[in-house]
């Protein structure tokens, strides 16, 4: 069937009809419990003003939204295919030769072309929103004690220790060894004044929370610059905390995170979780044909067979059962027991091979 077709337009056009009212409906039901619980937190806080309250919500939305698309094209695509059927719409196209296959097909790839323009488009627009999103979030709940930022001259760590905010620049990190090579220290206070300065060719975690530098300069205010062989300073940074502390993968786009990921690589952090989120967000626009496939497998039921509602409230709970799978493979690739690409990719191979199959059973039955 040619996807320019008659039949195929109205298949599409009753898709996105569809997709479009239930995309509406989930983002006014996401807004709402999203906006309940900024309400919840800013209860003490009475500087933070409904219209905050209403960016925080909407600038979070098009993330939120991004996560549960594949589900919103299955409620969708489910919805439309059980009307079709209901009319009797389906029955009618097939007795006409053209296989369920055929009438999926541009469905299959019109929501194909939904996941490319979330991708290319909408996931770019969105990480700038998580961008201020975060920005805001710091700012008025959050006080953060550490931070992280990755450049191409290495890592740079932020915390607040005692009346001093300490700054280090780390050429390389080997964090199982916790071992650092180049790094240069900063000290101030909380008015941001310079007071000291370390350079060690490298520093060493130690388990009393200290951090031991060695062949270092030590420059303090007012001072002459000193040699030594080693020095110790206090902190509150531990391997746990370099590693946990960092940007949110949010805030970085489809097309950032390559780029992230080879800093990290480069400066011995590990960038698992960003390999992790970059392979999901990209069989998140495959997932999407995967889904179509599966809808019209729980939908194309004869009507005179019967049980075709509860094949739909079927399907409705094997949507449910694929996203528990996605998450459960998710934390199994970013933990490292399962390769990034396997764990991204199963959930969207698992519908595809099960719409499939079942597609083909209907039609040969």
């Amino acid at each position: 069937m040619n996807f320019f077709s008659t039949l195929a337009n109205y298949c599409n056009r009753t898709f996105l009809k569809s997709f479009l009212i239930t995309l509406i409906c989930l983002a006014l039901i996401v807004a709402f419990f999203d906006f309940s619980e900024i309400q919840r937190r800013a209860a003490i806080r009475p500087d933070i003003l409904l219209g905050l309250k209403l960016k925080l919500v909407l600038l979070k939305l098009f993330y939120i939204l991004e996560q549960v698309l594949p589900f919103i094209v299955f409620i969708s695509s489910l919805f439309i295919f059980w009307k079709l059927n209901r009319q009797n719409e389906v029955v009618v196209t097939r007795a006409a030769g053209v296989s369920a296959l055929k009438l999926v097909l541009p469905v299959v790839i019109a929501a194909l072309s939904v996941g490319f323009l979330d991708i290319g488009v909408i996931n770019p627009i969105s990480s700038v929103m998580m961008q201020k999103h975060e920005k805001l979030e710091d700012k008025y709940f959050h006080q953060k004690e550490n931070s992280l930022k990755v450049s191409e001259n290495g890592l740079w760590l932020r915390e607040r220790h005692h009346d001093r905010q300490w700054v280090y620049r780390m050429g390389k990190a080997d964090l199982p060894q916790k071992m650092f090579s180049d790094v240069t220290v900063y000290g101030f206070l909380e008015n941001n004044e310079f007071m000291e300065r370390y350079d060690a060719k490298s520093a060493r975690l130690l388990d009393n929370h200290q951090l031991l530098l060695e062949d270092v300069w030590k420059l303090e205010k007012g001072k002459a610059p000193q040699k030594l062989t080693s020095l110790q300073i206090d902190t509150t940074l531990s391997q746990d905390s370099i590693e946990n502390v960092g940007v949110h993968r949010a805030v970085l786009s489809f097309w950032q995170l390559p780029g992230y990921i080879h800093l990290l690589k480069v400066s011995g952090l590990s960038a698992l979780k960003y390999e992790m989120y970059w392979h999901s967000t990209l069989a998140r626009g495959f997932w999407l044909g995967a889904m179509i496939l599966l809808a019209a497998a729980f939908s194309f039921r004869p009507i005179r067979s019967g049980g075709s509602v509860i094949l739909a409230i079927a399907g409705l709970m094997s949507g449910f059962i694929l996203y528990f799978i996605r998450d459960f493979t998710y934390a199994l690739g970013t933990s490292g027991v399962v390769p990034a690409i396997l764990a991204a990719w199963l959930p969207c191979i698992l519908t595809a091979v099960m719409g499939l199959a079942l597609l083909l059973h209907l039609e040969d039955g």
